[in-house]
């Protein structure tokens, strides 16, 4: 078992431009763990959170696990949470208790939480304490391990938590609902601080994806039929990607540009902005 604490003032510290890039990749010995069961996802919160739910389905899949709509039928059931308001907490430990009966009629079921809750040190010890009925809690920042993490949980109870972050993993496998519109990230966490909100405490600093992995997977996506995609950001507005083989950065207005260039993409649109970073050049591009 394992839990490292997300720290207040480490985050602060952290440098806004120390950024690894890595591409998403299953150990053999994980990647067929799912064959023959099913998995449930239930997801709270924020297009963010909703975009991780379809990461985590795509990874799910992947490793052979069926989609299932049925608490009864389901081996795994994963809640994605939101810590925002609590009234979402509250409905994720209504959640919890409601999947107790389940887990006594299947004692193999793992009963999985992560999201922005499982940054947090005291809602893990809380958990602990009372919902023995979870096996596997992990963070915002272990997304891409989800298939070693429920083989450790078919093993024993696991919680693992990075504190963290710096990493932009690419590839991650996805399961979309819809054909003709998409979620895509092009960049993760927040610099803003804001009194009210925790983001930069459990997303982390704002890392920027490269516009051209940007371009590449929106190209794909236009392939396979889509014609709306929705850009997905804390603060779209700041968004600073490196351009590849090059010292050059791109802007956010930039990037709208390269993506309006897409043959077939029919709507650009985007979540959240923040009016202090609104530019002349991204008021021209929506013109």
């Amino acid at each position: 078992m394992q839990y490292r604490l997300p720290n207040l003032n480490d985050a602060r510290k952290r440098s806004k431009n120390q950024v690894n890039r890595r591409n998403y990749t299953v150990k053999e010995e994980d990647s067929h763990i799912g064959e023959g069961k099913y998995y449930l996802i239930k997801t709270h919160g924020c297009q963010a959170n909703e975009r991780d739910s379809e990461n985590i389905a795509g990874m799910l899949e992947e490793i052979g696990y069926i989609k299932t709509e049925e608490e009864a039928k389901a081996d795994l059931v994963i809640i994605n949470t939101c810590a925002i308001r609590s009234g979402a907490e509250d409905k994720v430990w209504g959640e919890l208790g409601a999947l107790k009966r389940y887990k006594s009629l299947n004692e193999d079921m793992i009963i999985g939480l992560c999201g922005c809750m499982a940054q947090e040190e005291k809602t893990c010890r809380d958990i602990l304490s009372t919902y023995k009925q979870v096996d596997l809690i992990f963070g915002t920042h272990n997304l891409d391990e989800l298939p070693a993490l429920i083989h450790k949980a078919m093993k024993g109870k696991t919680i693992e938590v990075n504190s963290f972050e710096g990493e932009v993993i690419e590839d991650l496998p996805s399961r979309r609902e819809s054909k003709y519109k998409a979620l895509v990230n092009i960049m993760y966490g927040c610099d803003e601080f804001c009194t009210y909100c925790i983001v930069p405490f459990t997303r982390g600093r704002e890392r920027s994806r490269r516009p051209e992995e940007i371009v590449a997977e929106v190209k794909d996506l236009v392939a396979d039929g889509v014609r709306e995609i929705m850009l997905l950001g804390q603060n779209v507005n700041s968004y600073k990607g490196e351009k590849k083989d090059s010292d050059e950065i791109c802007d956010f207005a930039e990037l709208i540009y390269m993506l309006n260039e897409i043959e077939g993409l029919e709507r650009i649109r985007f979540m959240t902005s923040h009016p202090k970073d609104l530019s002349d050049e991204l008021i021209a591009v929506m013109a």
